[in-house]
């Protein structure tokens, strides 16, 4: 398995990070959380849960704190996307797959 990173979804990353500097948090324990948990989802990819807002559909997530992480798992191409980034706070909108992985 290997992730790809929606456009949606680096966007979000890269909004989070902004303010997390701007709020002069440490972007790197954000990063080293948000690389691990990413791997343990590359590793077992169904340990995500499915998101609650959106039962029955293909969308999983998993958390670091306070944010919300919202994946899909291509088992035909071995590939995991990762499609959205919520705060924890938010009521998430129904994530979509890129048209790349349609």
């Amino acid at each position: 398995m290997t992730w790809l990173i929606a456009p949606s979804a680096e966007a979000c990353l890269e909004e989070i990070i902004a303010d997390l500097r701007r709020r002069g948090r440490d972007v790197r324990a954000f990063e080293q959380d948000l690389r691990k948990a990413m791997t343990r989802i590359l590793a077992f990819p169904k340990h995500g849960r499915e998101v609650p807002e959106f039962q029955g559909s293909a969308f999983r997530e998993f958390t670091v704190p306070p944010y919300r992480f919202f994946y899909s798992v291509d088992e035909a191409t071995k590939k995991l996307w990762l499609v959205d980034v919520w705060h924890r706070n938010q009521v998430p909108k129904h994530p979509h797959m890129p048209a790349a992985a349609r």
